[in-house]
């Protein structure tokens, strides 16, 4: 009797368990829907969820990482020439000095879309929202909040930014 309690108690965990994750829609990865995250800044929050309803280049990025650099500079003049009402530029920085951020991102001539550099309790959730395991990657997300490519091209962009 007593095995037969410990196997059902075991079957009840297993079931729990397996039917707690069978309902997840939130990958970072292309066709689901992108992990939701909310960045505190001195002016207010930025949220992914707020900026949906239009397609959304979020980029994750960091100034010693030049690849990175340069694709954020890239992204924000496709972002500024498709128009704000049709892609939202969200570049997430990743250093842990805000100074750097800073400085950084005025050397660069960071203006167009939304720049934020999270604190390090929130960088250390989106870096396991997104899979950030060393290697800094970039999201096209559509208005439903879907991810359409991962670290997508130029050509990519062009083409969409040309549907729209």
């Amino acid at each position: 009797m007593k095995k037969t309690k410990t196997l059902l108690a075991l079957f009840a965990i297993f079931l729990m368990t397996v039917s707690a994750h069978t309902g997840r829609v939130y990958e970072a990865s292309e066709g689901f829907k992108a992990p939701q995250f909310t960045v505190h800044t001195d002016d207010g929050a930025v949220s992914l969820a707020d900026m949906k309803g239009r397609y959304i280049l979020l980029t994750f990025w960091n100034s010693t990482n030049p690849e990175s650099r340069m694709t954020v500079n890239q992204f924000e003049s496709i972002a500024g020439n498709a128009g704000e009402e049709k892609v939202e530029l969200l570049a997430v920085n990743l250093d842990e000095n805000a100074t750097l951020f800073e400085q950084i991102k005025r050397i660069d001539n960071l203006q167009r879309g939304t720049h934020v550099n999270p604190s390090q309790h929130e960088q250390a959730k989106i870096k396991t929202l997104y899979h950030l395991d060393g290697t800094l990657k970039s999201y096209l997300i559509n208005p439903q909040g879907m991810i359409v490519a991962v670290n997508p091209t130029k050509q990519q962009l062009d083409k969409i930014v040309n549907e729209i």
